[in-house]
């Protein structure tokens, strides 16, 4: 709904407001959460979210007392692919139930079968998926080409090229449970989200009685359900700095109570030449421009006016968490408008396939047929200028800060960019609350553990026994080392002018000396084919202002890295591990995160195995002690 709301702000310690926190928000007994456990699920598009999806499975499969240790997790950071997965799970309607969206767990790897067989339950059926599964978005017209042909027809049908790539990932994972709403002339949202009916009356309905015509999802925490932990979706917004060449990003996060940029990240402006950063505002009213404020020394505190278009909803989060996959269809559709007939060519070899996707999303169809006429005659005029318009598919919102907010003023939009670009593990989001004290990171990436010439440098320039291990690009930044580069190894950020991906650099959030000791660990784990799984105990967090996390804690930190089990594979049947022979199965587990479209068996695979690393007796115990107190 179109028009001007009050909101609340929330400061955070970064904007001289009180530290986030979980409790601050949800009132749930200390008895419910043992361990105050957060778990994280990185990025990685459609291997992420099979990856993950056996993770959850796991956790809601083992029972400890009177609760599944999902059930006892106090909140879930997510990133892009994990996002797909968890975004969608934390607000499940009453359609689907946990067992299909998540599929069951299989204990015993040697009764999986490649398809159909008797004395065998669906689940135990690597070809199939269950109806409800969420895995079933991407199985099918899901390719990075049917996604790009799919955005233009959108285009061509009015729906603005910024929020072209959220439309998309709605109509995949948000539609088929009943929450995705978008208004029939432009796949914009009419939808926004809460956590539950107390709050949408408290945040949204009693401040704006208009409101209450508006559809608010809320979390189910119905006795049906897995309870459901605290969402932390991960995005990132660029800013600008002056005299550098290339552009930084700073954490977005949005939850189901909040939604804006916790920390004070410096140097950098948005797009308005304005410092980011201080804490947030009610989820509902983010992309908005101020109409009324009231501050102290320049921030925000307490109730807002916020002008709106329309409310910041659940295919915003869902979207702008996955934006990388934008910048792929950019760079696709740069070729297309040099040479549209590439376009029309991929168009028609798609089509039979697009044929129901065009007759439930298209609003105007007659509209999109003229459109494609006109681009098959390239020498009518303005032809080119058809496809132009989609370079602007990143997304972009109107951002104001609550650090340094202004009122009553022109506010140009700000993109947005996909949260692993910045920060791909999510457990920078699960740190900026300071009442979780244990973290699970599912760290599910398309980069395989292999041995290296070099290993990690100390500040010393020697290099560290036992280091020549080569992980994710993600992982070393975390503690203050650059990604690896063959013949150079890891290298600190620190008293380096010129380091390696320096979008990284502020992501510090550990000791820089306790690198080497996750390195060695993985590789150990890695070379006993049980599961890549790394305990490291009172792991101190250090201060970080670009994120907003506060020091002087400690914290445990399970790290779960995405790995070939060779003893997983030992227990397969001959049939199954046959499959895992075939070419399009070569680079299992670490699949590319650009192969977004997956079959069933390849989505199964990935499942089961997770899923056994988590609940398999021998690592089964590490889990379960995240959880005690």
């Amino acid at each position: 709904m179109k028009g001007t709301f009050k909101a609340t702000t929330i400061r955070s310690a970064f904007g001289d407001g009180r530290s986030f926190s979980i409790d601050r928000f949800v009132d749930r007994p200390a008895s419910d959460t043992p361990g105050d456990v957060g778990v994280c699920l990185s990025g990685g598009g459609s291997r992420a979210l099979s990856t993950g999806m056996g993770q959850l499975r796991a956790l809601a499969h083992i029972q400890v007392g009177d609760s599944t240790l999902l059930g006892q997790t106090k909140a879930l950071s997510v990133v892009s692919g994990g996002g797909w997965l968890a975004i969608p799970f934390t607000y499940l309607t009453a359609g689907t139930s946990d067992d299909d969206y998540l599929n069951r767990f299989v204990a015993d790897p040697g009764r999986l079968v490649p398809t159909e067989t008797p004395g065998h339950t669906p689940a135990e059926v690597l070809d199939h998926l269950p109806e409800g599964n969420v895995a079933n978005a991407v199985t099918d017209e899901f390719s990075l080409l049917d996604l790009a042909i799919k955005a233009a027809l959108l285009w061509f049908d009015g729906t603005p090229a910024h929020f072209l790539w959220q439309a998309l990932m709605a109509t995949a994972f948000l539609e088929p449970y009943g929450l995705s709403s978008p208004h029939r002339d432009s796949s914009l949202p009419t939808t926004t989200f809460s956590f539950d009916a107390k709050t949408v009356a408290r945040d949204i309905v009693v401040p704006n009685p208009d409101l209450g015509f508006v559809t608010a999802h809320v979390v189910d925490q119905g006795p049906e359900r897995h309870h459901r932990p605290f969402l932390i979706s991960n995005s990132a917004m660029f800013v600008n700095e002056e005299d550098q060449d290339f552009e930084l990003l700073v954490p977005v996060q949005a939850t189901p109570f909040v939604t804006g940029i916790v920390g004070a990240p410096s140097p950098g402006t948005d797009a308005n030449g304005r410092a980011p950063g201080g804490g947030g505002v009610t989820s509902f009213a983010f992309n908005s421009a101020l109409r009324r404020v009231d501050s102290i020394g320049g921030m925000v505190t307490g109730e807002v006016d916020v002008e709106q278009q329309r409310q910041w909803s659940l295919a915003d989060i869902l979207g702008v968490s996955s934006a990388a996959f934008a910048q792929t269809l950019q760079n696709l559709f740069t070729r297309w408008r040099a040479n549209p007939r590439e376009f029309l060519e991929a168009y028609a070899a798609r089509a039979p396939r697009l044929e129901v996707w065009r007759e439930t999303h298209l609003s105007d169809r007659a509209q999109v047929e003229a459109t494609l006429e006109t681009l098959a005659d390239p020498t009518q005029e303005g032809v080119f200028d058809l496809l132009d318009g989609l370079k602007d598919i990143i997304p972009e919102y109107r951002y104001w800060p609550v650090l340094d907010a202004q009122a009553d003023v022109d506010i140009e939009p700000t993109r947005f960019a996909d949260g692993g670009n910045l920060e791909n593990t999510g457990v920078a989001g699960m740190l900026t609350y300071s009442d979780i004290r244990r973290v699970i990171a599912f760290f599910n990436s398309s980069v395989a553990i292999e041995a290296t010439k070099k290993g990690a440098f100390d500040a010393s320039g020697k290099e560290i026994p036992g280091t020549r291990v080569k992980v994710d690009a993600a992982l070393p930044p975390l503690f203050g080392y650059q990604p690896f580069e063959e013949n150079v190894g890891y290298r600190l950020y620190a008293g380096d002018a010129e380091p390696k991906d320096p979008v990284l650099q502020h992501n510090q959030l550990f000791p820089a000396e306790r690198f080497a000791e996750l390195l060695r660990g993985l590789w150990q784990t890695h070379e006993a084919g049980a599961g890549t799984v790394v305990a490291q105990n009172e792991l101190s967090v250090l201060d970080n202002a670009w994120f907003g996390i506060e020091g002087d804690r400690t914290v445990d930190l399970l790290w779960v890295y995405l790995d070939k089990a060779s003893v997983w594979e030992s227990e397969l049947s001959n049939d199954v591990r046959a499959l895992l022979r075939r070419d399009e199965l070569s680079s299992f587990p670490n699949f590319s995160t650009l192969d977004t479209e997956l079959d069933p068996t390849q989505i199964n695979l990935l499942a089961h195995l997770t899923s056994w690393v988590v609940a398999s007796s021998e690592k089964r115990e590490l889990f379960t002690d995240m959880y005690r107190d």
